[in-house]
């Protein structure tokens, strides 16, 4: 089972590279019991003060103690609200997890009630691994 905290910081995470980069898609994602590797396409680089953001605004958000909200709705609802686009056709009824007003995505997966449980996020590894993907494994200090 993938940790709920280590799950919810990815949504975060993701979240707030959406905001800060031209992002493509994700291209892999892999948790363990102790990090979780994010590789994502984009056409930019980060720098050591990017990455410094990048984890001040991840560690913003999850101080901010938001309430992490799971709905299941039908499918035709939540085309109005989220990108399905990951999701396949044949899915009726969708899962949505909010986090407060910052986030919202489909995801079946588990996660926290509230951003107070994740803990402090720490980037561990940042790199390069294809012409346009890059790889960011972040951990959380009370794993």
């Amino acid at each position: 089972m993938i940790n709920p905290k280590l799950h919810t910081a990815e949504h975060i995470l993701w979240q707030v590279l959406k905001n800060k980069l031209n992002l493509l898609k994700t291209r892999a994602l892999q948790f363990n019991e102790s990090y979780c590797r994010f590789d994502f396409v984009t056409d930019e680089e980060l720098d050591e003060k990017d990455l410094r953001e990048i984890t001040e605004i991840v560690n913003g958000v999850i101080d901010e103690n938001l309430e992490v909200i799971i709905e299941t709705m039908p499918r035709e609802n939540a085309k109005n609200i989220i990108d399905l686009s990951l999701v396949p056709e044949t899915v009726d009824s969708v899962k949505v997890v909010k986090i407060g007003n910052f986030s919202i995505e489909a995801c079946a997966g588990e996660h926290v009630k509230n951003t107070s449980e994740i803990g402090k996020f720490r980037i561990i590894e940042y790199k390069r691994i294809g012409k346009n993907t890059l790889r960011i494994r972040f951990t959380l200090d009370n794993l």
